[in-house]
Order: structure tokens, then C-alpha cells, then sequence
């Protein structure tokens, strides 16, 4: 059901209500309610409400909201990143903290200083930059990218044929 102690650690996957203490680590999947390291939490997939540490860091898949002073999620992350510094290969959600920092976002982030290799959504703060799908590559306050579901481009649709643009 729990884990409670100064370390928690798992080989393999945790399936319960809650990982608690300094720090909480699980090498596979973590599914449950919260996992939450004082220090740091961290697993290979995380799949709950919240994952709470100093940093939090997932290796492959995330699912839900990690917050801490450090974000980290190497795979694939749907829901809520909070924290002073987010990273996320691809965010499916939100980031909000000083420094946002992502593949693919699909979504939202803010932040004093916010960066996307692909933007499908908003980007609000001092500083916004978006490699592709951004209106402009550089903003200040506020960016807005645009596209299709997945396609790379996001400006794709806008050069189809006519015949293209009505499959």
C-alpha cells in the first residue's frame, strides 16, 4: 500500500498509494497517488497526481504533475510540470516555472524564459523562443504556435493543394 522511510527504493515497478521519504526511487513503474522525495523523486514511468521532490525526474513516461525546484522527463510527459527549472522531451500539458525547456510542447508553458523545438500552443513570458510552429522564432511575452495534430510542419496545411486541404 505504502512506502514509507529515509529512502525508498524499488527494483522494478511500485504499485500502491504513496512512496514518502528523503528520497523515493523506483526503477520501473511507479502507479499510485504520489510519489514524494524530499530530495528527490524519481521513476522509470510515473503514472499518478503528483510526483514531489527537489527534483523530479522521470526516465521514460510521465503522467501527471511533478513539481519541484527541478522537473526532468526524458520520455514523454502528459499533464503538469511546476518547478524553478522544467524539462520535458515532449509536454503534452503544461510547463510553469523560470526556465522551461522542451522538445515537442502541445500546450502551454510560462515562465520568465521559455523554449520549444515544435509549438503547438503558448508560450507566455519574457522570453519565448520556438525552433517550429511559433509565429516567430523569438518573442517577448507571448507566442503562439499553431498546427495540425502531430505534423512537424505547422504551417503545413496552409500550402496543400486544394485538392490536399479537403481529404
Amino acid at each position: 500500500i505504502a512506502q514509507a522511510g529515509f529512502i525508498n527504493s524499488v527494483r522494478g515497478g511500485f504499485y500502491g498509494i504513496t512512496q514518502v521519504g528523503a528520497s523515493s526511487w523506483t526503477s520501473g513503474d511507479f502507479v499510485g497517488v504520489a510519489q514524494v522525495g524530499a530530495i528527490t523523486a524519481s521513476a522509470g514511468t510515473f503514472k499518478g497526481l503528483a510526483q514531489v521532490g527537489v527534483g523530479a525526474f522521470s526516465w521514460r513516461e510521465s503522467y501527471g504533475v511533478q513539481i519541484g525546484g527541478a522537473t526532468i522527463a526524458l520520455g514523454e510527459h502528459q499533464g503538469i510540470q511546476l518547478g524553478g527549472g522544467n524539462y520535458g522531451k515532449n509536454v503534452d500539458g503544461a510547463q510553469v516555472g523560470v526556465a522551461n525547456l522542451a522538445g515537442k510542447v502541445r500546450g502551454l508553458q510560462v515562465g520568465v524564459v521559455n523554449h520549444a523545438s515544435s509549438l503547438r500552443g503558448v508560450q507566455i513570458g519574457l522570453v519565448n523562443h520556438a525552433e517550429e510552429g511559433g509565429l516567430l522564432p523569438w518573442t517577448g511575452f507571448l507566442n503562439i504556435g499553431f498546427g495540425e495534430g502531430d505534423a512537424d510542419d505547422a504551417f503545413a496545411w496552409s500550402r496543400r493543394e486544394p485538392s490536399q486541404a479537403r481529404r
